[in-house]
């Protein structure tokens, strides 16, 4: 999503592309930091997507960022998939810690 001069970049996980949607993340990543565009990181947590091992993993991939958001999932009629939950808030604030090490702000 483009708004004024600044990109949002958001990062989609599922279990079954996970490894595939990484490369291409990074890859992106790459194209952003190369043009110059002004960016933030986006991230929704979902319990079924997100584990301390894949935040651990994603605070390794976005070592040096200056920026990321954690979104809380809320889920609706148009997910992609039903029975999705948000991650508890005890949990979102550990993966905070996990990717604070790494990633300026979180």
């Amino acid at each position: 999503m483009i708004c004024g001069d600044t990109i949002f970049f958001a990062m989609k996980l599922t279990q079954d592309n996970i490894e595939d949607i990484r490369q291409k993340i990074k890859e992106s990543l790459k194209i952003l930091k190369e043009s110059g565009v002004e960016y933030e990181l986006r991230t929704t947590l979902v319990a079924y997507y997100h584990s301390e091992e894949n935040i651990k993993k994603m605070a390794n991939e976005l070592a040096g960022e200056e920026l990321l958001y954690l979104q809380m999932f809320k889920n609706c009629d148009t997910c992609i998939k039903s029975n999705l939950e948000a991650v508890p808030k005890s949990q979102a604030e550990e993966f905070q810690k996990i990717l604070s090490k790494k990633i300026k702000n979180v």
